[in-house]
């Protein structure tokens, strides 16, 4: 459930708040286990979680964004947003057929809970003016935002300890084991991240655009690891540690416009971040620095036909340091790692009728390990997993009256890498969707769509664990009604 409310105390003061509302329980679905290295389309539809397994996400976000023009030409923006999240997994996730049984091996019953609040907010002031003759947007802001995390989970109590086996097919699932490993609290976090920005814009020319930006981000962190005092697990004494981290970075670049229908740009970024997620932070990664990154953009985009089709073309190059890795030999790891891409990004669009149009994009990406290490093994050349050097789209697209609009889609996933050593793959997937909507009255309107039209048997999202692949979607309908009041 979603709501705002717009208030418009005059024409240069308005306040929006807005409440989202979302209680969810998602398939948990944990991937098909390969029996001699693939999976039948009946296979493929077993689901070898237990029969109540959950994912449930139940998410609360409340948002209030002012916009007040102090006099023309300077704005001063808010965006404000507190965020309550609750969150759940209780599933078993780790898939193995056994040759020697003919069962399928289940471990690794995972109970993880997640009860987070967030507040934050970002203020800046918008200045819009012309610096000697050059017109200029100008913005300086600030932001900060604070999140307390209770973590629990039943990897203390059992929940790694659990394996059992089942029947291929027609089988009983079972039932999630609450009471014999309890999901338990773990820890507690407390992180506040600051930053300031500053973000320019300027008319060079008529014909040049100068961007720039820089930031300043500042995270502090700390973690409690909660006393553990349970004769199902091992005890453990209360324990504290705290993480810091700062960086400022940058980004700069220009748009040259020789023509109405054609611009030509360049940028340039500097980017930062932890090693892992904030929120995962332990002991043995507290002391590492952010990894540190940098792009390269070029591109073009024109317009011809009228106005009636559109394309754009861009170059990237993405850098990123500091990943962490261990030597061989070495008994610790250390911030030495470093990956790379580049590739290519074209967008279409074409609407030679009004009635009729077509939309395409494609990449072309070549990413690549620059420095990293498995074991005594050096990744350096391998492909980062799950990254297909190839991906494209389609989508046709026919009005042929005002109540009726239908489509199709094309969506095309190269071949790629299941894992960093680059000897597994997955397969490449064609998929075809379609959708229907007819607008039955001013106020109600019926949309139909459907996935994977053609039941692709290769659909194969990523891979959860060694022979063990989450399918996509198979063919799948889905109806809804629009009403408005």
């Amino acid at each position: 459930m979603a709501g705002s409310i717009l208030f418009r105390a005059n024409d240069k003061l308005s306040l929006r708040l807005s409440v989202d509302y979302a209680d969810i329980d998602a398939a948990p679905y944990w991937g098909t286990p390969l029996i001699e290295g693939a999976a039948n389309r009946a296979q493929r539809r077993n689901n070898y979680n237990f029969s109540d397994g959950s994912v449930e996400y139940r998410d609360l976000w409340t948002r209030a964004r002012t916009e007040w023009q102090l006099r023309p030409g300077v704005t001063v923006r808010n965006d404000s947003y507190y965020i309550d999240a609750w969150r759940e997994w209780q599933n078993v996730e780790n898939y193995a057929f056994n040759p020697d049984s003919g069962l399928i091996d289940r471990s690794s019953f995972l109970g993880i809970v997640h009860d987070q609040q967030q507040l934050g907010s970002r203020s800046d002031i918008l200045i819009e003016t012309r610096i000697a003759g050059m017109a200029s947007r100008f913005s300086v802001g600030a932001e900060v935002n604070v999140m307390d995390l209770d973590y629990s989970n039943n990897f203390r109590t059992g929940g790694f300890d659990f394996a059992d086996s089942v029947p291929v097919s027609d089988f009983d699932p079972g039932r999630v084991p609450r009471s014999e490993a309890p999901t338990i609290l773990d820890f507690t976090t407390d992180s506040t991240q600051s930053a300031a920005f500053i973000d320019s814009f300027l008319e060079a020319t008529d014909t040049l655009a100068l961007v720039a930006g820089l930031r300043y981000d500042d995270f502090d962190f700390d973690r409690l690891n909660h006393a553990i005092d349970d004769p199902r697990a091992a005890s453990r004494e209360a324990s504290t540690f705290d993480a810091g981290f700062s960086r400022f970075t940058w980004r700069a670049g220009l748009v040259y416009q020789p023509a109405e229908s054609l611009s030509f740009y360049a940028q340039t970024s500097t980017a930062a971040d932890p090693v892992t997620s904030p929120v995962s932070i332990n002991a043995s990664n507290s002391d590492f620095d952010l990894s540190t990154g940098r792009q390269y953009e070029f591109g073009l985009k024109q317009q011809f036909l009228d106005g009636r089709a559109e394309y754009t073309l861009a170059y990237f190059d993405i850098v990123k340091k500091r990943l962490v890795t261990r030597l061989p030999g070495e008994a610790f790891s250390r911030q030495i790692g470093q990956q790379s891409s580049d590739g290519w990004e074209l967008t279409l669009r074409i609407a030679p009728l009004d009635l009729f149009s077509v939309e395409f994009n494609a990449a072309l990406i070549d990413a690549r390990f620059d420095e990293f290490f498995s074991g005594s093994e050096s990744l350096a050349g391998n492909t980062p997993r799950n990254v297909p050097e190839k991906t494209a789209n389609l989508w046709l697209q026919w009005q042929p009256v005002a109540a009726f609009r239908g489509g199709v889609g094309l969506r095309y996933v190269d071949q790629r890498f299941a894992n960093d050593a680059n000897t597994q793959r997955l397969p490449a997937y064609t998929v075809l969707d379609a959708t229907a909507t007819w607008q039955v009255a001013d106020n109600l309107a019926i949309n139909l769509r459907a996935r994977n039209l053609g039941d692709e048997s290769d659909y194969v999202q990523a891979q959860y664990g060694t022979n063990q692949w989450i399918f996509g979607e198979p063919r799948s309908w889905e109806i809804g009604i629009r009403y408005a009041l």
